[in-house]
């Protein structure tokens, strides 16, 4: 189950709905703690020196782009999270 509001701790039915472990996964709304870059779907490139954002269609990982800041790569996942996750994006 999936909350609909997404406070972790309200587990009244009328707040929950059902989801596959994917969907779920869609539903990551901060980075891991081990996320260097503070970004979801960001993190940087030591050969180039910049930052790589990447996002998971279908059980595939997508290359969205390299790009000079975090920002500027968060911004392209952030833009293909509400395109491809819709349900899963604020």
């Amino acid at each position: 189950f999936i909350a609909e509001n997404t406070i972790r701790t309200d587990n009244r039915w009328s707040n929950l709905r059902l989801g596959t472990r994917r969907e779920n996964c869609e539903n990551q709304r901060r980075p891991k703690a081990t996320n260097r870059s503070g970004y979801l779907g960001v993190h940087f490139h030591k050969g180039s020196q910049k930052y790589i954002a990447a996002i998971h269609i279908d059980g595939h990982r997508k290359h969205l782009g390299m790009f000079l800041t975090a920002e500027a790569a968060s911004a392209a996942y952030l833009a293909a999270k509400r395109e491809h996750h819709r349900l899963f994006t604020a």
